[in-house]
């Protein structure tokens, strides 16, 4: 405070122009008008810099008062200096894990607040530093937030420094900024434990049509469940029933979608117990991740008996689709007496005397419709009505035998259909050329016959201008059950293209037609290597040759 002369009582102005004023050092820190009654004034000042940041205020302050005033019978005045020592703001740190376990490959974000109680002004920054068993794992900086400032570190469960194990963890407030003093989360460490995270196993097959036996193409797929992340490793036991069929390395590699996908496959030639095997893939885990075993599926094998069925574009065995064309294939029983087909629509039940009765999964019997009959061969179409699961196809001939196979209905089993009816080779195909002006060109054969090899090859056609647009048209069938057509994708030499179009063809029962727009940067491959991807599941992959 300030006082005027004890001689006059207290020096003021009726006008209240008499002040006093008080500096820091040269300073000036604030300005009051004199009490008249105690002629003393005061100011209320934050330790905190003009300037609106936290520029230090620590140490000593020269502190003074001055006394001015216009009136005549009072002299102006300055107090001595008053030396006042300022320390550092008391803080305190609060951390919180939000949870006493993680699992491996999970991310964690460790935060801690910073807070001066009591202190008003500008709030704490500087870095937080968070601790281990009381060694120091990572840094973060101090970022504004409503409840106080905030600073975080992002890890990964299961990667250095959050390995494997128990840890005790901690943060701490450095105190780098000059106007606050460091300050330690208060209690006990919290402990967290790091453990392995679950897995999920897929078992998808195909019959091996390669080779006439009971032989399974077996796919498992490891997945990683969330919080969980990374990759796994190890291997994936197949087995039928209690029976081992082996066992193969998981293999982490990106998939059609550009996503990685881990991956194990076994080619497994199953012991004849009939018909149908009960057949499941076990992840055993590693020491990151917990192992997992897959549903058990069924699969039927070919030529377990007397019948196989194929896809009648891929030749690929197991599964089939409601609306898909299929080949039946027979093994010591004459399916026909002769060769025969219908003459026109609708499809006829019954050729040379010749029947296919599918029996579906929930016991419903049709009769399948036939293109051609032959004394080793029967075309079919899978009624559009049958119900997915595991059904029964019984075939009579008209001399009386008959004979039956399993067959697996699913949503799809997409197949292309190629030039030479084998499932490979050049293409059945057909390319159009849409002009800048909305022309419409229709491309010569994608095939021609080579004499020299006997069989149909890709015959090489142009990709027109920068102005024209590709469009490759494929026909299959088993596509036309896709759930969307997100869900299909054509792989241009393992370049996954959207399509324009992938249902059924108008024209011709069982036919489904897939379009797709192919960049003009292609032009210079020469030779496409063309498969289909329909909700995850492969085609056969058939070849188309371009030219700029």
């Amino acid at each position: 405070d300030a006082a005027g002369s004890p001689c006059y009582g207290a020096p003021q102005l009726a006008n209240g122009s008499a002040v006093i004023r008080f500096f820091d050092g040269t300073t000036p820190i604030g300005t009051s008008r004199i009490d008249p009654v105690t002629g003393g004034a005061s100011v209320r000042v934050n330790l905190i810099s003009p300037d609106g940041v936290n520029s230090p205020v620590v140490g000593s302050h020269g502190i003074s008062a001055a006394y001015s005033t216009p009136a005549l019978e009072y002299a102006n005045s300055a107090s001595a200096v008053a030396v006042m020592s300022v320390g550092k703001a008391p803080t305190a740190t609060s951390f919180a894990t939000g949870a006493s376990a993680w699992v491996f490959g999970q991310p964690v974000s460790l935060a801690a607040r910073v807070t001066s109680p009591g202190v008003l002004g500008q709030a704490p920054l500087g870095t937080v530093e968070f601790l281990d068993n009381g060694v120091a794992i990572g840094r973060g900086s101090l970022t504004a937030d409503a409840g106080g400032p905030i600073a975080q570190l992002i890890l990964v469960a299961g990667a250095s420094p959050l390995t494997a194990g128990t840890h005790l963890l901690s943060a701490r407030y450095i105190g780098d900024d000059a106007n606050y003093a460091p300050s330690q989360s208060p209690g006990l460490p919290q402990t967290v434990v790091v453990g392995k995270a679950d897995t999920t196993t897929l078992l998808s097959w195909q019959i091996d049509s390669s080779v006439p036996g009971v032989r399974a193409i077996l796919t498992a797929m490891v997945s990683v469940n969330p919080p969980g992340g990374g990759l796994p490793t190890g291997s994936v036991q197949f087995v039928n029933g209690e029976t081992g069929l082996g066992s193969s390395p998981l293999v982490c590699a990106a998939g059609s979608s550009g996503a990685t996908v881990c991956t194990a496959a076994l080619t497994a030639a199953l012991s004849p117990l009939g018909d149908a095997f009960q057949v499941s893939a076990v992840y055993t885990g590693d020491s990151s991740y917990n192992g997992s075993s897959s549903n058990a599926l069924t699969i039927t094998s070919m030529f377990a008996g007397q019948l196989a069925v194929t896809n009648a574009a891929s030749y690929a065995g197991q599964p089939f689709a409601p609306g898909q064309i299929a080949n039946v294939w027979g093994k010591g029983i004459r399916l026909a007496d002769a060769a025969d087909s219908p003459e026109k629509l609708p499809l006829p039940t019954v050729l040379r005397g010749t029947t296919v009765r599918i029996t579906d999964s929930v016991g419903v019997e049709r009769l399948a419709p036939l293109f051609y009959v032959y004394p080793t061969q029967v075309n079919i179409l899978i009624p559009d009505e049958a119900a997915l699961g595991l059904a029964t196809l019984k075939l009579t001939s008209g001399a009386g035998d008959s004979a039956s196979v399993g067959a697996w209905i699913g949503p799809t089993a997409p197949g292309l259909f190629s030039a030479n009816a084998s499932g490979e080779g050049a293409a059945a195909a057909q390319a159009v050329l849409t002009h800048a002006d909305g022309r419409q060109e229709f491309l010569p054969n994608l095939a021609a016959w080579d004499p020299a090899t006997n069989r149909y090859v890709a015959a090489p056609v142009s990709m027109g201008s920068a102005t024209d647009v590709f469009t490759l048209v494929l026909y299959g069938t088993g596509i036309r059950g896709r759930s969307s057509p997100q869900k299909v994708s054509v792989l241009i030499n393992g370049q996954a293209l959207p399509v324009r179009y992938a249902g059924a063809q108008p024209t011709f029962v069982g036919l489904d037609q897939v379009n797709v727009d192919l960049p003009l940067s292609l032009a210079n491959a020469d030779l496409l290597n063309v498969s289909l991807t329909v909700d995850g599941h492969a085609s056969n992959t058939v070849t188309v040759r371009v030219k700029p």
